[in-house]
């Protein structure tokens, strides 16, 4: 059985939105999803267990403490191996300190000005998650692929570019000279790569299956895409591995 999708709702704001999802999945029938309200426990150290739990989703607003709550936990979550992200609705998340503990203390995480639509995004980020094992979300300034049951590596960074349209099979064979020239093998890698706004979901996802048949990345290497800006354009295809 896949390991289960775990939600946490933090303050009033994100356990609001952790019960919503709830009867979002309920009413969809999805299986292996189970939302949390953080006062339900004050050790949730039963939701980090590895075996159990394929993807921690972290979900807080406004009200409540960021640095400890969200990165409290998901710096635990780290350690244990879980695959974590987090989902702040804030719209005053704009602190570079507040962005830089996330970028910390979890795999992956999307601000969001209100909460409107956080629900719903959300169940569609886990419903792809549970179908395909992997996940390409759009979020207008985020795309996540994730790959189920990864160990996690993280700490040193090495980067390269990619060119033009085949970046990321570009990126690919250069990441493989990479590995080569440190002496390291990507299983367990963490990959975080920076795109400009051109390329289709679509053509993401040929992208991302060649990235793997390339060789370079492994069955349990996983990959991060996130948007840069268009005046930051020239940096398209940077990657940023971690590993220790």
């Amino acid at each position: 059985m896949d390991p289960e999708v775990k939600i946490v709702g933090f303050g009033e704001i994100g356990s609001e939105i952790a019960v919503s999802v709830g009867k979002k999945v309920v009413q969809l029938g999805l299986s292996g999803v189970e939302c949390y309200l953080e006062k339900e426990s004050a050790d949730m150290e039963f939701v980090m267990d590895r075996n159990e739990c394929g993807l921690l989703l972290l979900v807080a607003g406004a009200d409540c403490n960021c640095e400890t709550s969200v990165v409290k936990m998901g710096e635990r979550a780290l350690k244990s191996g879980v695959p974590v992200g987090a989902f702040v609705v804030s719209p005053s998340f704009d602190a570079e300190k507040d962005r830089s503990l996330l970028e910390q203390s979890v795999d992956f995480y999307h601000v969001m000005n209100d909460g409107e639509c956080a629900a719903e995004r959300i169940v569609n980020f886990v419903q792809m998650f549970k179908s395909r094992g992997m996940i390409m979300v759009d979020f207008a300034d985020f795309l996540a692929v994730i790959k189920l049951n990864r160990p996690r590596r993280r700490l040193t960074c090495l980067e390269t570019c990619g060119n033009g349209e085949k970046w990321i099979i570009n990126c690919a064979k250069e990441l493989t000279e990479t590995f080569k020239q440190q002496g390291l093998d990507s299983n367990g890698f963490l990959v975080q790569i920076e795109h400009d706004k051109s390329l289709t979901l679509e053509e993401y996802s040929e992208a991302v299956e060649s990235f793997y048949d390339s060789g370079c990345a492994k069955d349990d290497t996983n990959i991060i895409i996130s948007d840069i800006t268009n005046e930051n354009a020239e940096k398209s295809g940077r990657i940023r591995m971690w590993t220790v």
